[in-house]
């Protein structure tokens, strides 16, 4: 039935209408001229590779924030300023934030980038 419904799509003219999408190199049956991709979401992801692709469009890199850095912060927003880094103060805000001894170091030192990042901006102004 299938090389019964090829044979009436070569008649018809249609044979161009039977395409492969090229996500999931399923072959479809378009209903328009312009449809490339067997759903709507595969199209919108080919449009959206071609664009990237001819636009030279380039992302920027954002640095990688630590982990739990949302946590961190809000339990140094309780010390009011009043943080030393000291290791004790360091455990204890690893505690209150309920992470690592680590993760808090990591998210400390990104915290303190960007406020020197912003200094450096602000400055510049």
């Amino acid at each position: 039935s299938a090389l019964r419904e090829m044979v009436c799509l070569i008649k018809d003219e249609e044979i161009g209408y039977l395409r492969e999408c090229k996500v999931c190199f399923q072959i479809f049956f378009a209903s328009r001229k312009d449809q490339w991709g067997c759903t709507l979401a595969h199209s919108k992801k080919q449009r959206q590779e071609k664009w990237l692709s001819t636009s030279g469009y380039q992302p920027k890199p954002r640095p990688k924030q630590p982990r739990r850095l949302e946590a961190v912060r809000r339990s140094l927003e309780r010390w009011a300023g009043k943080f030393e880094p000291t290791y004790e103060n360091l455990k204890e805000l690893a505690a209150q934030a309920d992470v690592t001894v680590k993760e808090c170091q990591a998210a400390l030192d990104f915290i303190d980038q960007h406020k020197n990042k912003r200094a450096k901006t602000a400055s510049k102004r």
